[in-house]
């Protein structure tokens, strides 16, 4: 889910209502007939994703905004098929000390 086609990942902010919980990035991806809507944390988009340089606090104060987009990286793509957040950002970089157990664990197991 995180590596090859099905990688279409877009971030969002989310809106608590509670005052001691701060609103928060999270990243999504929506397929065609599935009933819930995957999310993740930027610490899970991490282990693909090299975010370090791209993270940012917003104009409102709230931390976590990335300024990259999500692309499925050549090598790990079956598909030519790409999902991009805004086509005007820098692609995130791989996280390359992970990638290649996320990828792993991903096509040989189908457990993430």
């Amino acid at each position: 889910m995180y590596v090859g086609p099905e990688a279409e990942w877009e971030q969002e902010l989310v809106y608590n209502d509670e005052p001691d919980i701060p609103h928060r990035y999270q990243w999504f991806h929506e397929r065609e007939g599935e009933v819930e809507r995957p999310i993740s944390t930027n610490a899970d988009m991490a282990l693909v994703y090299n975010l370090d340089a791209y993270m940012y606090t917003d104009e409102e104060g709230n931390e976590g905004a990335v300024d990259c987009e999500v692309k499925t990286p050549k090598r790990y793509s079956n598909s030519k098929r790409r999902i991009l957040a805004d086509n005007k950002k820098n692609a995130c970089p791989i996280a390359d000390n992970t990638i290649d157990y996320v990828w792993e664990h991903t096509v040989g197991t189908r457990l993430w």
